[in-house]
């Protein structure tokens, strides 16, 4: 249920009003109360990723086709020369990707369907902020330049500044992962033609309220 809205894909809500719109969605819907935000465009994404100097993934050979051809559009919007980046089509395992190429990797959605897709990006950015770390010491400027150009925010500069003297001590935080909806809490639905989840909202609000707000 999206405010003022028909029924639709979470991901509408932020098309039909923005982070606005997303963040009272999700409050409705999920029960989560989130009122800031940090929207970042994909530079900013692939800035963070080369300010923390990389990622180590595993990649199986035919996200590494899928990576290339992600690439080709983002080399397309970035006005970057066709192949840059590219990535050898004959490798798998351990690798090394820069900023553009793990953006190009979070992107792939043709295999494991759209959980597939959000695990990718749980895996980026959880070595992302295994290196941030190390990152705020040694490269800040990096860090800002990548980012600030790139990012809106509902942050105020008072909030910023209180959270950019903390972000040593958040960043050594244990990472716990999880995926909403949860297992077993929906179903495979077509609703006015979109093929969609249909969800169980008692369950996973439940689950939010117990691992999130330990209530």
């Amino acid at each position: 249920d999206i405010p003022g809205h028909e029924g639709n894909r979470l991901n509408a809500a932020y098309a039909f009003g923005g982070p606005e719109l997303l963040l009272e969605t999700l409050e409705q819907n999920l029960g989560l109360e989130v009122n800031r935000y940090v929207l970042v465009n994909f530079q900013a994404f692939a800035g963070l990723v080369d300010a923390v100097g990389g990622v180590d993934l595993e990649l199986s050979n035919e996200e590494v086709q899928y990576v290339n051809g992600y690439l080709t559009e983002y080399n397309n919007l970035e006005g970057r020369p066709e192949g840059t980046d590219y990535l050898d089509s004959t490798l798998s395992g351990d690798l090394h990707l820069n900023g553009p190429q793990a953006l190009a990797y979070c992107r792939i959605r043709y295999i494991g369907t759209d959980f597939g897709r959000t695990q990718r990006q749980r895996e980026v950015l959880s070595a992302v902020i295994k290196q941030a770390p190390k990152a705020v010491l040694t490269n800040p400027a990096g860090l800002m330049e990548g980012l600030l150009p790139n990012l809106t925010t509902n942050l105020t500069e008072a909030e910023c500044r209180q959270l950019s003297l903390q972000v040593l001590s958040l960043m050594s935080y244990e990472i716990v992962q999880s995926s909403i909806p949860i297992q077993g809490s929906y179903q495979n639905a077509s609703i006015r033609g979109m093929s969609v989840l249909e969800v169980d909202f008692v369950a996973n609000k439940a689950y939010i309220r117990e691992n999130i707000y330990g209530k």
